[in-house]
């Protein structure tokens, strides 16, 4: 929920963005997912925040409700 409340792009990857290295950031937030799906819900928090940030929202979605359904199996 903390990723979807986020108006911003998380601290560290701001530079990124502000470059315009659009893909290094969402590179990053995707390796940011994998740890949050291995249960670092910060980095998961602030890979949704990135994906949604940088007009990505339906990935934010998608990725958030995978999540939860592979938490829920395990």
């Amino acid at each position: 929920a903390d990723g979807f409340r986020a108006t911003q792009p998380p601290e560290r990857l701001v530079p990124l963005v502000q470059r315009g290295n659009l893909g290094e950031a969402i590179l990053r937030a995707i390796g940011m997912a994998a740890d949050g799906a291995a249960g670092d819900l910060e980095k998961l928090s602030e890979a949704i925040a990135l994906f949604r940030a940088v007009g990505l929202e339906d990935t934010a979605r998608r990725f958030a409700l995978q999540t939860m359904i592979l938490v829920e199996e395990a």
